[in-house]
């Protein structure tokens, strides 16, 4: 068996805890990142109800419009080159 003194058990824990907290604050960042803004033509959402055209995360698949309410669904790349403003 080995022999481990309560400093260094402290010790290993304490670094294991970092490691984890590193982890995870680099998972935050890259999230965080990933569900920016994308201020791009492809962002672009055009309300059918009111016209309105607004700027919609790039994970979101379905928004409301921030004039009318009405639920608006983004439409995909490929029908986006078809879209009219």
């Amino acid at each position: 068996m080995i022999d481990v003194s309560i400093d260094h058990f402290f010790m290993v824990l304490i670094c294991l805890v970092m490691v984890v907290v590193a982890i995870a604050w680099g998972r935050m960042l890259w999230v965080n990142n990933f569900r920016q803004w994308n201020i791009s033509e492809d962002g672009l959402c055009r309300c059918s109800t009111c016209g309105l055209i607004f700027v919609v995360k790039r994970v979101e698949a379905v928004t409301r419009c921030p004039s009318c309410q009405e639920l608006t669904r983004i439409r995909s790349k490929k029908a986006h080159n078809k879209m009219t403003y």
